[in-house]
């Protein structure tokens, strides 16, 4: 295994996208509230969501999203690549 994919495994986790309509801070902060939640991100109308325990946290947090009205768009759910594990591990892109 390479340096890389062994990064990866180690600190990479499953990430959902959620694109929406609207979103305010506070829904993003109730987000980050989930348990299992490691990291939230609201890049224009995406919700990026790392967790560890993903499927836990697809249905808490899609409630939340439909409590407050807000349409979702696209979801999807995706592994870790190398510029989720270098956000995680030092809190910026990789182009910050």
């Amino acid at each position: 295994m390479d340096y890389t994919s062994a990064l990866i495994n180690k600190h990479g986790e499953k990430q959902l996208e959620i694109q929406v309509n609207t979103m305010e801070h506070m829904v993003t902060e109730k987000i980050q509230n989930v348990p299992n939640v490691d990291l939230v991100n609201l890049v224009n109308s995406t919700i990026y969501i790392q967790s560890s325990n993903i499927v836990e946290v697809t249905e808490r947090v899609l409630r939340i999203i439909r409590q407050e009205g807000i349409k979702v768009g696209k979801f999807n759910v995706r592994e870790s690549n190398l510029e989720d594990v270098f956000l995680k591990l030092t809190g910026k892109k990789l182009r910050d």
